[in-house]
């Protein structure tokens, strides 16, 4: 247990460079030499470990538009350890609606250091497995023990102004990161819900851009437990735009939200007596 402990920990100093402040979808992109994870970092009880896991989310203009928008950026490396892990990515699933919003999707799978196979958007195909769900599918297949894959997707959607990120995932993750990028003159503020790290906010007003952010180390995976809701209780980050001082207004504070969903709940109820 002491070797795992240590290798963690060379493992999470060595992907510092994850916790990064400046990205944006627009260049952000998967680096060129496959990154190298040496011996396994997987505990032989566990099926596979995500050796980074990181979560993006960046406010800004398309080039060349006036248009805001928000880019969600999904950038994570899983160690592949046993036979039930292969079956879980031989296939890797997205909604049609999360494709309609794909502005990049790349897999790639990492064996030794050396990228064996790589795939792009173009290689989803609808999944006819589930009539009732309308799902993308990217075949992988013949996935071996010891193998990595990589993973990033970047989607581009309307400006909204809140959002949950959550922190956990299926297996455990050595080394997790959420990031919220914005313009200088607007102030998001967000809570951790079930961890006691930091959100911390940073301004660099020479790029004239705010940063919330939290480098969360290990996570473990959330336990299922029967009449469990898990949404309630898995480890999450809520964030929610408070202030812009382009117009010098506050909006969508978290006591304005509290107070609208009051006065809606008011409201419902006298109309339901009547």
């Amino acid at each position: 247990m002491n070797k795992f402990i240590c290798f963690s920990f060379l493992l999470i100093a060595s992907f510092q460079a994850n916790a990064q402040f400046e990205f944006n979808p627009f260049e952000y992109s998967l680096t060129d030499k496959a990154p190298v994870v040496d011996g396994n970092p997987a505990t032989e009880n566990e099926d596979a470990v995500y050796v980074f896991n990181k979560t993006l989310i960046w406010y800004g203009y398309l080039p060349e538009t006036e248009y805001l928008v928000r880019s969600v950026i999904v950038h994570k490396m899983i160690y592949l350890n046993s036979e039930k892990s292969l079956d879980r990515y031989n296939k890797i699933y997205i909604s049609n609606s999360e494709t309609d919003s794909l502005h990049v999707f790349k897999v790639r799978v990492i064996e030794n250091g050396n990228v064996v196979r790589e795939f792009g958007k173009s290689d989803l195909k609808e999944s006819k497995e589930n009539e009732d769900q309308k799902l993308r599918m990217l075949a992988v297949e013949g996935l071996k023990k010891g193998q990595l894959i990589e993973r990033l997707s970047i989607e581009l959607e309307p400006f909204v102004d809140h959002g949950t990120v959550s922190i956990q995932d299926d297996y455990p993750i050595l080394s997790r990161y959420v990031s919220i990028a914005c313009p200088s003159y607007l102030k998001f503020t967000a809570k951790g819900y079930g961890f006691k790290d930091s959100i911390k906010d940073t301004l660099f007003k020479d790029k004239d851009m705010r940063y919330l952010y939290a480098d969360l180390g290990k996570v473990m995976p959330f336990k299922n437990e029967e009449y469990v809701f898990t949404s309630v209780h898995e480890k999450r980050i809520e964030f929610s735009l408070e202030q812009n001082y382009a117009t010098r207004t506050k909006i969508n504070s978290w006591a304005d939200k509290g107070r609208n969903l009051m006065e809606a709940l008011t409201t419902t109820g006298k109309n339901e007596k009547k």
